[in-house]
C-alpha cells in the first residue's frame, strides 16, 4: 500500500517554456538542472520535467494547492493558460479550476 506521493514528473517537448509556465503561474523558486531534467520541491513532493523529443500521446496532470485559487487561475490564463473550467466549488466540497 502506497502511504506517500513522493514524485511527479512530466514529460514534455519543450522543457525550458512548460518550466518558465510553472515558475510564473505558481511562483515557484528555481529549478534544479540535470541533462534533459529540471526539477524542484513543491512542498512534500518532488515536482520534475523530462525532455522527450516527442511527449507523444497520452495524457498527464497535476494538481496543486494554492493559496489563492483566483489570482492564480488569472496568472495561468495571463501566462498563455487554455481555460479548461473556471474556478468553481465541486460536490465533493474543494473550489477547483483546470488549465492547460
Amino acid at each position: 500500500m502506497a502511504s506517500a506521493l513522493e514524485t511527479v514528473i512530466l514529460r514534455t517537448a519543450h522543457l525550458q517554456r512548460m518550466a518558465d509556465w510553472y515558475a510564473e503561474v505558481l511562483e515557484l523558486g528555481a529549478w534544479e538542472r540535470f541533462p534533459r531534467h529540471l526539477g524542484q520541491r513543491v512542498g512534500p513532493v518532488y515536482f520534475g520535467l523530462d525532455e522527450v523529443d516527442d511527449a507523444g500521446g497520452g495524457c498527464s496532470g497535476c494538481w496543486f494547492h494554492v493559496d489563492d485559487l483566483d489570482r492564480t487561475f488569472e496568472r495561468a490564463v495571463a501566462a498563455g493558460g487554455e481555460v479548461v473550467e473556471a474556478p468553481a466549488m465541486k460536490p465533493h466540497g474543494y473550489r477547483l479550476a483546470a488549465v492547460l
